[in-house]
């Protein structure tokens, strides 16, 4: 007879164990696969906003929750794991640098010394306006914003790889990650900081305080709200060109110039929207979001751990992958244009000094039949087919259930 998974038999009438304790049977599952966490701190949050009614830590804790969600909807964007303790560290050193010397000092470089000071009373044309605002803040913020993005880009170059590719940044996956994090620290200290208290001050001359409060928090939920297609994602644009030059060092400067003026022009297009109307708002949201979306697509296509990356799902031509190389107890989706790193297979080396030791290419002749592609330094024996040869540098094992590969510390098997 037939059984169910859980033990129940096919023609069976009665619940089995798993079925009737769910919880118990499928934990592991319920931590990975029903959004857990964020369920968690959803819970946490709710219940802290019923508890807060009628003070100002409602405030702080509204803020703090809308901010970790639009960051949140990011990070599942970009589908790459980045620890929690570095995104955290990213946040804490963007709101340190708001309360240290180096804030004012930018203040004299871009608002005194360079044309940035521009008040937004309406009494400077949109021009005047425009300019104004990309030097004091676009070309501003968004460089001060990205301090700790940089610093993370050169501890990672004097780290070793596992470490160097978990905590700096080696690609524009991480750009993204780090700059948003950096991006949503920044939105808020600066909501909560200085325009919700400004809002409460000014609205309880003239309204009393009830509606100073009241005003304040309808200004508080879309500027924390709209920073995923504002802040975060002038910072996460940003961030993309930064980790592209990790990446491709070569054209290092002129691609960080494309990305910082970019950023900064953004920046500035939506702080100067108000002179043009509503609608001006609408279209600077909408296209900064569209690059944002944009980079990030393409920083999944192009980065080195892509068979890793929780978003991945399909390969360059739309199709599904096919294999996967189980390796030390985990598995590595193969698929055109995989790359696998010395992280992955411990005791390989890099040919290439660049961290990538296979990669999966295509049969010239036939696009259809996928290969392995060895670029470490070592000779890989391979089993398939009732047959062992050993596999060289530069040459490639062609993708087939049950082939195994000796690394030499370590075997692994496609499947």
């Amino acid at each position: 007879m037939i059984k169910r998974p859980g033990g129940a038999l096919a023609g069976s009438k009665t619940p089995s164990k798993s079925q009737l304790f769910p919880f118990i049977a499928n934990w592991p599952e319920v931590r990975t696969k029903t959004y857990l966490t964020p369920v968690l701190v959803t819970v946490v949050c709710v219940v802290g906003l019923f508890a807060t009614l009628g003070n100002t830590s409602y405030f702080w804790l509204l803020a703090f929750y809308l901010t970790a969600a639009g960051y949140y909807f990011i990070y599942q964007l970009c589908g790459k794991s980045k620890p929690w303790w570095i995104l955290a560290a990213t946040m804490i050193a963007t709101a340190s640098i708001l309360f240290s010397p180096i804030l004012p000092a930018f203040g004299l470089v871009f608002r005194q010394i360079l044309p940035g000071n521009v008040s937004r009373d309406g009494q400077v044309n949109f021009t005047g306006q425009l300019i104004g605002m990309f030097f004091g803040a676009g070309l501003m913020e968004e460089l001060l914003k990205a301090l700790p993005v940089f610093a993370l880009y050169w501890l990672g170059n004097r780290l070793r790889s596992p470490t160097r590719e978990r905590v700096g940044v080696c690609e524009p996956l991480d750009g993204i990650l780090l700059g948003a994090a950096s991006a949503a620290a920044f939105t808020f200290c600066e909501t909560m900081l200085q325009y919700v208290p400004k809002m409460v001050a000014e609205v309880t001359k003239t309204a009393g305080e009830g509606a100073g409060f009241f005003v304040a928090l309808q200004l508080l939920i879309p500027r924390i709200v709209g920073s995923v297609c504002g802040h975060m994602a002038y910072s996460g644009y940003f961030g993309y060109f930064i980790g592209l030059s990790a990446l491709k060092p070569e054209s290092r400067w002129l691609t960080l110039g494309i990305g910082y003026f970019t950023a900064a022009a953004l920046h500035a297009l939506w702080n100067s929207s108000e002179q043009l109307g509503v609608g001006f708002f609408v279209v600077v949201g909408s296209l900064s979001y569209i690059l944002l979306a944009a980079a990030i697509l393409k920083a999944r296509q192009i980065s080195p751990t892509r068979a890793q990356n929780f978003a991945t799902q399909v390969i360059g031509a739309g199709i599904s992958s096919r294999f996967s190389l189980q390796v030390q107890g985990r598995t590595i989706a193969l698929y055109l244009g995989t790359t696998v790193r010395e992280a992955d297979i411990p005791g390989l080396n890099s040919q290439r000094g660049n961290g990538i030791i296979a990669e999966v290419n295509s049969k010239p002749n036939d696009p259809a039949v996928l290969g392995l592609k060895n670029v470490s330094g070592m000779v890989w024996t391979v089993m398939t087919s009732g047959r062992t040869y050993a596999l060289n540098s530069g040459q490639s094992v062609r993708l087939a259930p049950g082939t195994t590969i000796d690394f030499g510390r370590t075997r692994g098997v496609i499947v």
